[in-house]
């Protein structure tokens, strides 16, 4: 720790700490699912890593067949985010598997495009 005494200011702290520590704070591997869901046009896919891993999301439709991948590639320890912008994709039911090192998991979203009917007055 570097403290100025003519400032009473804090100017830097560190600590150092072993993988076992980092991983007791980071926790463990979680896929907290998608929010919102159903969605219309974005959803977010929220997630806890316990070390540096390299993500994957892909996304299936309902016959299996991948749909689309998002690869934000080597994140640190700690909660991420991946948002998916379903422009262009059909209203349906997807699975999204999240892959981050060896760990994976899979959960199911629905993409429920609204249309406005147009309303014209007689």
């Amino acid at each position: 720790m570097d403290f100025d005494p003519r400032n009473n200011i804090l100017k830097r702290f560190w600590y150092e700490s072993s993988a076992e520590e980092l991983s007791a704070i980071v926790g463990d591997f979680r896929f907290y699912g998608a929010y919102p869901n159903p969605f219309n046009s974005a959803v977010s896919f929220e997630f806890n890593l316990p070390k540096v891993s390299d993500v994957r999301l892909r996304l299936f439709d309902v016959l299996g067949r991948e749909v689309t991948t998002l690869s934000p590639g080597l994140l640190h320890p700690g909660k991420g985010r991946i948002l998916w912008q379903a422009d262009g994709f059909p209203s349906g039911i997807y699975f999204a598997a999240l892959e981050a090192g060896e760990f994976s998991a899979v959960t199911k979203v629905i993409l429920l495009k609204c249309t406005v009917a147009a309303y014209e007055p007689i």
